[in-house]
C-alpha cells in the first residue's frame, strides 16, 4: 500500500484550534496559527473566528 499524504484544511483547523484553546495549548495555537498564515488559510472566517476564541480563553486563564 502507497503512502498517502494528508494534509489539514479549513475545515479540520478550527477543529484543531478550538481544541488547542480548551486544552490551554497556547504554544501549539500559536503554531498552528503560524501555519494557518503561511499557508493562506487566514481568509477564511470559521478559522479566524476559532483563532480570535482560542486567544481569547488564553487571556482568561
Amino acid at each position: 500500500m502507497g503512502a498517502q499524504v494528508v494534509s489539514p484544511d479549513a475545515v479540520t483547523m478550527p477543529t484543531v484550534i478550538s481544541a488547542c484553546a480548551q486544552l490551554g495549548v497556547l504554544d501549539l495555537g500559536r503554531d498552528i496559527h503560524k501555519y494557518v498564515s503561511q499557508n493562506s488559510f487566514n481568509l477564511d472566517v470559521f478559522i479566524g473566528s476559532s483563532l480570535i476564541d482560542m486567544y481569547e480563553e488564553y487571556s482568561q486563564a
